[in-house]
Formats: C-alpha cells, structure tokens, sequence
C-alpha cells in the first residue's frame, strides 16, 4: 500500500505539473485513477485488526477456565484450613 500511495503522489504531482488543459478523459488522469483503483481494492480486502482493549478480552478469555478450574489439594493448605470430613 505504501508503494501504491508513493505512485498515486507522483503521478498527481505530474499531472499537476503538466500545464496542459485538464480534462476527464485525459490519458495523464487515468494513469492517476488506476493505482488509485488498485489502492482501493488492496485496502478493503485487508481484515480489520482487532484492538488492543479486544485482544485483551480475549486473551482473558482464554485463560479464565484455567483460574476457576484449578483447586489446591489437601496437601498444599496448612493444617488449619483443611476441612476435615
């Protein structure tokens, strides 16, 4: 994309440059639409990143069965906080 966007800036910067009569159908505008097209269609097709707030979630997400299925045994809890049965 960043190559497409440097060819889009000095195509216009060559049109603009031209002095000639500028028309729609000019072949010097073409040549600027057409990296401008590509650009377009390069950009809409990339995914969209998720954000920093969203990869956290999920990342918690991940791990939260991990928190909540772990149970200490008998053996790692002193004496006088084993229930007894």
């Amino acid at each position: 994309m960043q190559i497409l966007g440097h060819a889009i800036e000095y195509l216009t910067v060559e049109f603009v440059n031209l002095d000639a009569l500028i028309s729609a159908n000019s072949e010097q505008l073409d040549a600027v639409r057409l990296p401008m097209a590509l650009n377009r269609q390069v950009y809409l097709e990339c995914p969209e990143l998720p954000s920093f707030g969203e990869r956290w979630r999920a990342l918690l997400d991940l791990l939260k069965p991990l928190f909540f299925a772990w149970r200490p045994t008998k053996s790692l809890l002193p004496p006088e906080e084993q229930k007894q049965p």
